[in-house]
């Protein structure tokens, strides 16, 4: 399922997406999360690696992340 962005902090460490999910991102990956923005989409995939429960997918530029699942997911 697709989702879009509802808010991105500054620094591209934490998100929220439209349905109330709320993520904290992976920090070898707060760079790129920093350049993303509000209504951009995003897929989540589910990994489970030691560090991250998931990926999300920004489907507009084609980045991938890992982040953790911090609350409204799934």
């Amino acid at each position: 399922m697709e989702y879009s962005i509802k808010k991105i902090s500054v620094f591209g460490d934490k998100i929220i997406l439209n349905n109330g999910s709320q993520w904290v991102v992976s920090g070898a990956y707060t760079e790129k999360c920093a350049n993303w923005y509000e209504t951009q989409r995003i897929l989540i995939k589910e990994i489970n690696t030691d560090l991250c429960q998931y990926q999300l997918v920004n489907v507009d530029t084609a980045d991938i992340v890992e982040a953790l699942s911090v609350s409204g997911y799934p």
